[in-house]
């Protein structure tokens, strides 16, 4: 048997690079090696699943081939059924899973002694670590020892801006930077300093204002006119044209300005006054790398105050994100000097495979090298490293993956690489298309020069292996229509698209280009009529969620978004539901109530009394009882569809779900319906909507690529905002933030740099294109949109995007225009292959999906039992959306009252039943109590609480009265799990009645009439109603049987509340 060797295979999208390691595993298994020994690592749960699918379906179809075949003679021919068998022996120990799974492994063995606070922890998940990171900033803005640092960081940040929203501003700055922080976490290594001269003012700077006046001088003197001087000259901060043109003409070689571009007229300048612009050029120049220092030092202080209460956090609470995992494990195992323990773990696995090695960061290759350098250290096959990906298609390079890996571990460890050709996937007219476009060297040289030489090595042409296969490709773009031409829309639906998404209206031209995609889809293409499985694929979740609104709002096509469907937002009745929710609790919106009295049921909501029936409906039932006498009125007056009925109930669903909580708020629900989504299994009649990015790895039968314009970050050639790393002449590894593109192009170092960027983000969005084409099998139709001739124009752009290279690369100029429609704007640009291409099902698809009952939206696992780790405070039910501005995050009264509140439940707590002795400690300890002028004196006010007669009595009981104080609770309360403390229950078993209960709840907030009072029982109804509930539970009793009291301690009233229910 030949020895096996390191292999590293490079394949093109479609290649087959999946059915390789596949092979590559099955090999490794049948040569008698242990099943445990071997390590395969993916990149989503999906991918592995595939694999193992493959796995085990490519086993069992060879024995039933060669039991078909009557080949199983031999005890060599058995070797298949005995692989297959000691996989499944083995298969609760197998190490074939994702790179974050594996790093969980990886955890667990770190020794004893280096876990400190890890010895046992839990993962976040990304809801958990959004909540955590928002608890962090919160805490951080209302932090005691906050002091004027903070502001200080943010004026830096954000010089000349408007900063009401610290925390939005905040939080993206966690968003964006705190990865590069973690990897470099000194702040001393952030900015330049001793670079530059302290210029906090320039415009008070003696040395500026005295080359400005001389300079102006110089201009008068040589008939200059200066009228844009005067007006611009001391706003170099908001760098305004006069600068801008300043920079443009200063020669860094010879350090002066020659020519200056003032009121649209370029004048050619005498040597005085060159050589005075030139010296005003650098102390522009200096000025604004000094600000890029300040902002990448403030950025760096923020980020640090996040980092100190961050890592305090998840050792108290012993919990993880996906990212710390490989960070923690290189610095338990110290793998920059191995220790012991590493070693002996990497003699556990003997043969690792990592399919799309492209999207391995560096940080995780840190730790993945470790084990591959041991891997490396055999020659004789007893161990082994494979790994297959495709430069082409590396997309993640914002979250630190690195395309270059896959070339330098070549040349590092002189492994053997293979590339295969030949797309089993693409028929040849879309990959006749992507040859086209993306071994165009010419156009790529032309408009990406800064990467043009690495796509060139990394390309190859793409080989059509179905060549049998029928299909069209195609470039159309919607034409803004001129005022003398009238294309009539048809089953256009503007009034639907009620929906803004980051308070941004679609554009006429976007509502133009999503009715072509309703149009191809509903005219051309006819998935659900066809079976086809469809996907529109688009660069941002904005444009993604748009797209899903307009299609599902405008038409009765089945489509979801990212995989998942939304029925709180994707159908009509969602609509309706949520316009009658939002009407009860803003009155004032005369949309929400004008869109009501539109309906066929409209004439209910003209009575009076509609909104009191609607919130005795809420309060009593909850959100699932309001739905269901809607949508029954309803059905009353129209009959459903099938469609709206299966979106009927699963808003049943969503309601039910929410009422576990037992929260009345409306605006929480509304947010709760918008945003509660469903996972669907595959289906051929479903359209799905999604990022490029979500969809690598996917094929589908017809793919639309669109969103082919857009804002900077939609831009080819502009480079991310991200920090860069350089050397200091020291030789220490620093962090900077660049200036402004004028500043750079004046610094050769730094005009590198940015340079070396332009071409990452060109290289990666090529690819980002080059991985949305490749998705498709039989249908490719990419959609753009132009104003009118806009097409036929050549001119340099700045800025150049998807559009702009498909329209250079596809060479596809004509000079007759050709529609694709009659009777609407949608221009074909270029197109390939056979348009009305006949549908062909995958090969080896052996089931007929037609036999297989499944709905559009059958779920993709069943709703779990709720966990008992998922618990509910009924006391954050009535936590309210505070308005979080400036002014509240610098407020800390909020602490204070926490604390007075606290010390007010401990004192009752000491409290079972009244005694003289207490009442004289309190009165004592209220004298001696030293707070400040404006603080409460909790001693005081207890004391005066036990003062009051109505009071008192609480805490004089008979005699035969159990009393429960500071009782702790933890139960399950109509399918959700809650626990909470009981401030004080009496118990008292009367005859012939059974046990009688009074809950007493204490509240320290700010009451100061009957009518607060009554305020305060509103706003604790829902905690209330389950504590209720759960002292029921506990007892087993009736609700009847509880009593339920809300204290005062303000007031020095209380108030009994449910007295009717």
């Amino acid at each position: 048997m030949e020895k096996l060797g390191h292999l590293i295979v490079i394949a093109s999208a479609g290649v087959g690079k999946t059915h390789k390691l596949v092979k590559r595993a099955i090999d490794l298994l049948s040569r008698g090696i242990a099943p445990t020994t071997v390590v395969i690592i993916t990149f989503t749960r999906k991918a592995a699943q595939e694999i193992v699918d493959r796995l085990f379906s490519n086993l069992a179809q060879s024995i039933l081939f060669e039991t078909c075949e009557e080949k199983l003679a031999s005890s060599q021919d058995l070797k298949t059924v005995l692989t297959l068998k000691t996989l499944l022996d083995h298969l609760p120990y197998l190490h074939f899973e994702t790179i974050d799974s594996f790093f969980y492994k990886l955890l667990n063995h770190i020794p004893p002694e280096k876990r400190g606070a890890f010895s046992n922890f839990s993962l976040l998940d990304d809801f958990r670590q959004l909540k955590l990171r928002e608890e962090i900033l919160w805490n951080v803005l209302n932090s005691k020892t906050l002091d004027n640092s903070i502001v200080e960081a943010f004026q830096q940040i954000f010089v000349g801006e408007d900063f009401k929203n610290v925390f939005s501003k905040y939080w993206t700055l966690v968003e964006k930077y705190y990865p590069f922080f973690q990897d470099l976490p000194q702040v001393e290594y952030w900015g330049a300093p001793n670079l530059f001269d302290d210029i906090k003012d320039i415009t008070l700077n003696q040395e500026f204002l005295s080359l400005v006046a001389h300079i102006e001088n110089l201009l008068t003197n040589e008939g200059i006119p200066t009228k844009l001087w005067d007006e611009q000259k001391k706003n170099i901060l908001s760098f305004p044209k006069l600068y801008q043109n300043l920079l443009k003409a200063y020669d860094p070689n010879t350090r002066q300005c020659f020519q200056l571009i003032l009121e649209r007229k370029k004048y050619n300048l005498s040597p005085p006054l060159a050589l005075s612009l030139g010296k005003l050029a650098e102390l522009t120049l200096t000025f604004f790398l000094k600000k890029s220092h300040d902002r990448t030092r403030g950025i760096a202080q923020l980020l640090q105050l996040y980092d100190i209460h961050y890592r305090k956090k998840i050792k108290t609470e012993g919990v993880l994100s996906f990212e710390d995992m490989p960070r923690v494990i290189l610095e338990a195992f110290g793998l920059d000097l191995p220790t012991s323990s590493f070693f002996n773990l990497a003699k556990k696995w003997d043969h690792f495979l990592i399919d799309e090695f492209q999207d391995t960061s560096l940080l995780q290759w840190k730790v993945i090298k470790h084990f591959v350098d041991e891997l490396l250290q055999n020659e004789d096959g007893s161990r082994s490293f494979f790994c297959v990906g495709d430069p082409k298609q590396s997309i993640y390079g914002w979250r630190g993956a690195c395309g270059e890996l896959l070339d330098s571990i070549v040349s590092l460890f002189h492994m053997e690489k293979q590339e295969l050709s030949g797309s089993r996937r693409s028929a040849w007219a879309i990959l006749d298309m992507v040859n086209r476009l993306f071994g165009n060297f010419e156009v790529i040289g032309k408009l990406f020069p800064e990467c043009a030489e690495i796509w060139k090595k990394r390309w190859s042409i793409q080989d059509c292996v179905e060549r049998k296969l029928e299909g069209y490709g195609c470039f159309l773009c919607v034409i803004e229509p001129s005022k003398g031409k009238d294309f009539s829309l048809e089953n256009t639906s503007n009034d639907e698209i009620e929906e803004k998404q980051e308070e941004q209206v679609v554009n006429n031209s976007s509502m133009l280009r999503f009715e072509a995609i309703k149009r191809l889809l509903i005219d051309e293409i006819k998935p659900q009529e066809k079976k086809l499985s469809c996907a529109i694929l688009v660069q941002t979740n904005k444009e993604a969620a748009d797209i899903f609104h307009y299609l599902s709002s405008s038409s009765n096509l089945k489509v979801s978004l990212e995989g998942k469907i939304y029925p709180g937002k994707d159908n009509r009745l969602a609509k309706f539901f949520s316009a009658l929710v939002q009407s009860i609790a803003h009155p004032s919106d005369s949309l929400a109530l004008g869109w009501l009295q539109a309906t066929p049921v409209g004439d209910i909501f003209r009575e009076e009394s509609w909104r009191k029936n609607i919130w005795e409906k809420l309060f009593m039932g909850g959100f699932l009882e309001v739905a269901s006498w809607l949508f029954a009125v309803l059905e009353k007056k129209i009959q459903l569809d099938d469609f709206h009925k299966e979106r009927m109930a699963m808003i049943f669903r969503i309601c039910q779900s929410f009422d576990k909580t037992g929260s009345r708020d409306c605006d929480l629900f509304l947010d709760y319906l918008k945003n509660y989504s469903i996972p669907i299994c595959e289906d051929p009649s479903s359209i799905q909507i999604r990022t490029v990015h979500s969809a690598k790895g996917l094929e589908f039968d017809v793919v639309f690529v669109t969103e082919l314009k857009g804002s900077y970050r939609t831009a080819m050639n502009q480079p991310r905002d991200q920090p860069i790393m350089y050397q200091s002449p020291e030789k220490e590894r620093r962090i900077f933030f660049l200036p402004k593109r004028e500043v750079i192009e004046k610094i050769p170092s730094l005009k590198a740099v940015y340079k070396k960027l332009i071409g990452e983000e060109a290289l990666e969005k090529i690819s980002l294109l080059y991985v949305a084409m490749t998705r498709a099998r039989q249908g490719l139709y990419i959609v753009g949109e132009m104003k009118e001739e806009e097409w036929k124009k050549s001119s340099k752009k700045s800025l150049i995007y998807w559009q702009d290279f498909l329209i250079e690369g596809l060479d596809s100029k004509e000079e007759e225009e050709k529609y694709f429609f009659d009777d609407f704007p949608l221009l074909t640009i270029f197109e390939t292959g056979k348009r009305n291409w006949i549908p062909h099902g995958k090969k080896g698809n052996q089931i007929q999906k037609d036999s297989i009952g499944c709905s559009s939206q059958d779920l993709l696992f069943l709703p779990r039992p709720i966990k008992r780790d998922n618990f509910i405070s009924p006391s954050s039910l009535v936590e309210q959306t505070q308005n979080k501005d400036l002014s509240f995050l610098f407020n800390l009264e909020r602490e204070k009252n926490k604390e007075y509140g606290r010390k007010i439940h401990e004192l009752f707590a000491r409290l079972e039943r009244l005694t003289d002795p207490f009442v004289q400690s309190l009165q004592k300890l209220a004298l001696e109590y030293k707070g400040e002028e404006t603080e409460r004196n909790p001693f005081q006010d207890v004391l005066e609480c036990l003062q009051a007669p109505e009071i008192q009595k609480i805490f004089t009981p008979s005699q035969d009265t159990e009393i429960w104080i500071e009782r702790n609770f933890c139960l399950e309360v109509e399918g959700l799990w809650i626990k909470g403390s009981f401030d004080r229950v009496h118990m008292k078993i009367e005859s012939g009645k059974g046990i009688n209960c009074e809950i007493y709840d204490f509240k320290t907030d700010f009451v100061i009439s009957l009518e607060g009072l009554h305020e305060l029982a509103k706003k604790y109804h829902c905690q209330l109603l389950l504590y209720r509930k759960a002292l029921c539970k506990l007892l087993q009793v009736e609700p009847t049987q509880v009593r339920v009291f809300l204290v005062s301690v303000y007031l020095k009233k209380m108030i009994e509340l449910f007295q009717n229910a």
